[in-house]
């Protein structure tokens, strides 16, 4: 099990993500500026960890391996030097 960093996808505010519990899955939610949720799998796509919300960067990241989604949990930017 890994932390959730808010309670349902209602909490998420705009302009930021958070890792939210939906039953026996992680959901990695955006809320956008205008307000519109936005809810993506929490797994990252290359070695199955649960994405944190990089709150500087507007990011998804992934902790095991330091790949870098944007906030539609597209793309694979990798981390800056």
């Amino acid at each position: 099990m890994t932390p959730k960093d808010v309670d349902s996808v209602e909490k998420a505010a705009p302009g930021r993500g958070a890792v939210v519990q939906c039953g026996l899955t992680k959901v990695a939610a955006y809320r956008d500026q205008n307000g519109t949720l936005h809810e993506y799998s929490a797994i990252c796509t290359h070695l199955n960890c649960i994405v944190t919300w990089n709150s500087s960067e507007k990011t998804w990241n992934c902790p095991c391996h330091g790949s870098r989604f944007d906030n539609a949990g597209t793309g694979n930017q990798q981390p800056s030097d």
